[in-house]
């Protein structure tokens, strides 16, 4: 071969070699009698081609020679599932592995583990101890998320709000979002913290300028309501719809109320927009809102079809005030087939979760004998109950009335009779109350993510919203820096 063409040759496979790094892998392997040399770079870059299999050979190899980079790397396949089968608990194993060679992020996803039960037995005292090892080193995730294991009860535990408060406050001025949320919610409630409603807005505010919808929600709050500032609806309502154009059903539903109740140029038709998006989402008094809106014509079309649907849904989820609207129209025959018995179930339904429209409905129909036997000591007693135990003024001054017309036309036996029934159903009533609060206490971490929103972990979303896979994935990414 001529000089010129071995070199041109010599140059074409240089080339090749540079442009591809796993031939050069390859060839260095072979150059080094076939044996496999791990590398952590070339078992990341080859989990982003989707090769998880040279991925995980990479890093299994690594992770049994005790780097604890690529021993979270191997616990995140496994909880993937992605080149090996799904695990938990061998992933749980591997972090575990990670933690106790000191990488933080590994330091950080057993404490979630250990909190939510994931690959192993739920312990929070485990999951406070690996959250307190990164904290100290500075993880802000870790101090935010151990502030809300040390601040909330669980299991009968203590709670430490004081030692809870000064962990959110690190966590918070490394600029996390949701120590922020966290540590305004304390100022604000004077939980654990002096109560101070200057400090709450200003975290509030540091939150929310990064986005934060519960902050922005909570701001627009403060100044609806004047919590601790002076009262100001146009700075209320441009927090409300901040967090509003992000989705947050909340702030919509009371952007909604405020534009239906005619806020300067604001109309129905802008009350509906918003009910609408908070509806779409599951909220139950959008839900019903809307209906109600469709049903009497009130900045839409009347539509009575839609408006049994939305009233459907909103009763679905426990609204009693949908309860009572859908009874009515099942009862009329209004956008659905007409069915008293239907109608009788809802009405029924609605007033034994207190609802007071839905007494003075029981006491009628039991007047009148309308999909029910006529008793007139079961119309008594429903008219007591609007009475007594409604909330509302119009309700409880027209059940007066109503019981005191009636009350004429009833026997002794029969008023006794009546009164025997409101007692057992005011026993009922308190018992099952009890129950329900009884529950909410046992389950009170799990209602504090659900309801209480942003008052949480950042393992729910992340601490950028995000799904905890992906932000494990940023997680290993930024350690790569």
């Amino acid at each position: 071969m001529k000089k010129s063409n071995l070199l041109i040759l010599m140059m074409f496979i240089s080339v090749l070699i540079c442009a591809n790094p796993s031939y050069s892998t390859v060839l260095k392997q072979k150059q080094n009698n076939g044996r496999f040399e791990a590398s952590f770079n070339e078992g990341i870059r080859a989990f982003y081609r989707g090769d998880n299999k040279l991925a995980i050979k990479h890093f299994m190899k690594l992770a049994n020679n005790k780097d604890e980079r690529a021993q979270y790397f191997v616990g995140y396949m496994m909880d993937l599932g992605a080149g090996l089968g799904k695990d938990p608990y061998a992933a749980a194993n591997w972090y575990r592995k990670s933690a106790k060679n000191g990488y933080i992020p590994a330091q950080v996803y057993m404490g979630y583990i250990y909190t939510v039960g994931k690959g192993v037995i739920k312990d929070r005292k485990k999951a406070i101890e690996w959250y307190g090892k990164a904290a100290k080193q500075g993880d802000a995730v870790s101090q935010n998320n151990l502030a809300t294991l040390l601040k909330n009860y669980e299991d009968g535990e203590l709670a430490y709000p004081v030692v809870a408060a000064q962990w959110y406050l690190q966590s918070a001025t490394q600029g996390n979002a949701r120590a922020q949320f966290n540590i305004a919610n304390m100022y604000l409630t004077g939980d654990g913290i002096s109560r101070n409603p200057k400090e709450a807005l200003r975290w509030f505010t540091h939150a929310a300028y990064q986005g934060d919808t519960f902050a922005q929600h909570e701001i627009g709050s403060m100044y609806l309501k004047g919590r601790g500032i002076k009262k100001d609806k146009e700075k209320a309502i441009q927090w409300y719809k901040r967090a509003a154009e992000q989705g947050y059903m909340n702030s919509q539903y009371v952007l909604a109320s405020i534009y239906e109740q005619g806020y300067k140029n604001y109309q129905a038709a802008d009350a509906a927009i918003w009910y609408s998006n908070a509806a779409k989402q599951g909220h139950p008094a959008s839900q019903y809102r809307i209906a109600l809106m469709h049903e009497k014509g009130l900045g839409i079309p009347q539509n009575e079809r839609k408006a049994y649907n939305w009233y459907k849904r909103a009763s679905d989820k426990g609204n009693s005030n949908a309860d009572v609207a859908l009874a009515r129209m099942l009862e009329e025959g209004r956008g659905t087939k007409k069915s008293i018995s239907r109608a009788v179930k809802l009405y029924k339904k609605a007033a034994d979760a207190g609802n007071g429209a839905a007494f003075l409905e029981n006491a009628r129909i039991n007047m009148k004998g309308i999909g029910v036997k006529q008793s007139l000591s079961e119309a008594y007693k429903w008219f007591v109950l609007a009475e007594t135990v409604s909330k509302d003024i119009d309700i409880k001054q027209t059940a007066y009335i109503a019981r005191t017309k009636l009350r004429e036309e009833l026997e002794i036996s029969q008023l006794t009779e009546a009164q025997r029934k409101v007692e057992t159903w005011k026993r009922n009533y308190k018992f099952s109350r009890q129950r329900a609060d009884d529950l909410a206490r046992k389950k009170k971490g799990l209602k504090a993510k659900k309801v209480k929103d942003a008052n949480d972990l950042d393992y729910s979303k992340g601490p950028n919203g995000i799904s905890d896979a992906e932000n494990q994935k940023i997680r290993l990414i930024q350690s790569l820096k």
